[in-house]
């Protein structure tokens, strides 16, 4: 995935395989994780959630780009596991990451809660694993899933927690 994602994306857009810059994976790899944006509340509802609960992160994305990316954005110390698909052996989401997630944390379904802004990958894969969901819909996009939360802002949160 690492080296033909934009190849093959790029050409099934059209563009001819000889015209899709060669590096561009390495590079897009090098530069993403040194982005440090994130949504309104981040830090904020970090801080408010560290001092209640025990954080981790579940994310498809390759080990050694999500430190990074952690790091550039100031959220590493809020989070006491980092479970990527490398390590679990499956991608969000399939249950199995979940029940890898829960088991390697010591949690139970019952006691946990996955906040999320994708549906499939964040939602259904933790609905999935019978865990409880708040998706985060900044964009307040219309859909006809199921979640136990929907939020479009991070301080929302609060007023479930």
């Amino acid at each position: 995935m690492r080296s033909t994602r934009f190849t093959r994306t790029l050409v099934r857009l059209g563009v001819d395989e000889a015209d899709v810059p060669e590096g561009i994976s390495q590079h897009f790899t090098e530069l993403l994780p040194t982005k440090s944006a994130v949504f309104p509340f981040t830090h904020d509802m970090l801080e408010y959630l560290q001092t209640k609960y025990t954080l981790h992160l579940i994310t498809n994305g390759f080990k050694e780009i999500q430190y990074i990316k952690l790091d550039s954005s100031q959220l590493t110390p809020f989070f006491q596991e980092v479970i990527t698909s490398e390590c679990s052996g499956c991608l969000k989401p399939d249950r199995r990451m979940f029940e890898h997630a829960l088991k390697r944390t010591g949690a139970s379904a019952a006691e946990s809660l996955m906040i999320g802004d994708n549906l499939e990958c964040d939602v259904l894969g933790a609905y999935n694993a019978g865990i409880d969901q708040v998706y985060f819909n900044p964009d307040k996009r219309r859909h006809f899933n199921e979640v136990t939360y929907e939020i479009s802002c991070l301080s929302e949160l609060k007023e479930i927690l």
